[in-house]
């Protein structure tokens, strides 16, 4: 057990793919400048969101940190339903467009 809590090389560094997905976030913010691109821009957003929830997690965890770790898995769900939501109110707008013969 104390070899696994100390990370020593044979896991994925948490904190080093914390910082990555940080450093792509930020990249992110600047890049897709065509209004076109929004949409995939903003689904971008929110999976980077979702995975740096889920890697901060595990950043806590490894550091047996269960409440911050308890919250991000919190946000994580809460973000996943609401984008449940969204992806089910697109469907039934595109279902009732194809029904109503205009």
């Amino acid at each position: 057990y104390l070899r696994l809590a100390q990370n020593d090389g044979l896991l994925t560094d948490w904190k080093e793919t914390e910082r990555q997905l940080k450093e792509f976030n930020d990249r992110l913010r600047d890049g897709f400048p065509h209004p076109m691109l929004k949409v995939i821009k903003d689904v971008m957003n929110r999976e980077l969101s979702i995975l740096t929830d889920l890697v901060q997690a595990q950043v806590s965890i490894s550091e047996w940190d269960f409440l911050p770790a308890l919250l991000n898995i919190n946000s994580t769900s809460e973000k996943l339903k609401s984008w449940k939501g969204i992806h089910v109110l697109d469907n039934q707008n595109t279902t009732r467009e194809k029904s109503d013969p205009k």
